[in-house]
């Protein structure tokens, strides 16, 4: 079970002690200001260690650009989606696209 959209909107840490969770989905909010805000950097290092004291996952949502992508591996995210791996495509080209070689997950 993935919580989506952490730390945002609706979604309110008290969902993360009534639901059994795999995955926290860290919002494209916090994603977008990784490289210039200390702030958004301290937020997602918390969801990180929120997840793993869970035993859950971390995916950074909306991630383009790979400045993003390195901010996020230092902060520790497991995994990232977003058009810096690939914008959203019909089924035949995603299918196609998932017969690629996997990329290298966030932490190393």
């Amino acid at each position: 079970m993935s919580l989506d959209d952490t730390g945002s909107g609706h979604n309110g840490l008290s969902h993360v002690q009534e639901l059994p969770l795999d995955i926290i989905k860290i919002d494209k909010k916090f994603v977008d200001l990784v490289c210039a805000d200390r702030a958004a950097i301290t937020i997602i290092e918390m969801l990180v260690r929120l997840a793993k004291a869970l035993g859950a996952s971390t995916v950074a949502e909306g991630v383009e650009t790979i400045e993003q992508y390195h901010a996020l591996r230092d902060c520790g995210v497991d995994e990232g989606q977003g058009y810096l791996v690939s914008p959203a495509l019909p089924a035949d080209r995603f299918i196609a696209f998932v017969d690629l070689p996997v990329a290298a997950p966030l932490v190393a």
